[in-house]
């Protein structure tokens, strides 16, 4: 993602939503959300921040207390960004990190927001760029993502940090985002070939 461009609108989503474009109560989406909007759950400093949106909910952290402030959660300086949402049975967690370096930091790890949202009920549409009824006040430059139906819940992060920027036929794409992308092929190489050792 641009993670100059953003917004407090709803909401700027990528993930699994409604099929029908409408509200169909908690726990019927799990997608990422950036932008600094508010009326929910909020970050550190004036955003954005990188949370979850489960419907009726753009969640940032679960407090034990119901509040809704968390202060773990941080405003997200960098050029490009990616972003990792997770989600299992009681358990939900956001990762995110500068695109140009490649590590991710968890940015929350831990239990659904309350049994409205446990078990999810998620319905499969895909969703990018407004939120789950539809919702179009958000802001945001998306430029590549994947969703799984399954996958261990951090074991995949190495390889899967591997495509975040690439081509796609036909694109036209500004430099900066080529120089990301040979960056990212030459992070990925060494990711995958591990650390160096010494022949016997």
């Amino acid at each position: 993602m641009n993670g100059k461009h953003f917004n407090a609108g709803c909401c700027f989503d990528y993930g699994n939503a409604e099929i029908d474009s409408r509200d169909d109560d908690n726990g019927t989406m799990e997608t990422l959300y950036f932008g600094n909007a508010s009326p929910w759950y909020s970050g550190n400093g004036q955003g954005p921040w990188i949370m979850t949106d489960q419907e009726n909910n753009l969640v940032g952290c679960v407090n034990q207390d119901g509040s809704k402030g968390c202060p773990n959660l941080p405003s997200i300086p960098w050029r490009f960004v990616t972003a990792i949402g997770k989600g299992e049975p009681h358990r939900w967690a956001s990762m995110g990190g500068d695109a140009q370096k490649g590590a991710l930091s968890v940015m929350f790890d831990g239990p659904r927001v309350n049994p409205t949202y446990d078990p999810m009920r998620k319905q499969g549409a895909i969703l990018l760029g407004n939120g789950g009824d539809n919702s179009d006040g958000s802001q945001g430059t998306f430029y590549e993502g994947a969703m799984t139906a399954a996958v261990h819940f951090h074991r995949t992060l190495p390889t899967s940090l591997c495509r975040p920027i690439s081509w796609l036929p036909g694109t036209m794409w500004p430099h900066s985002l080529w120089r990301l992308r040979r960056h990212r092929r030459r992070d990925c190489r060494r990711s995958l070939r591990g650390p160096r050792t010494t022949p016997l």
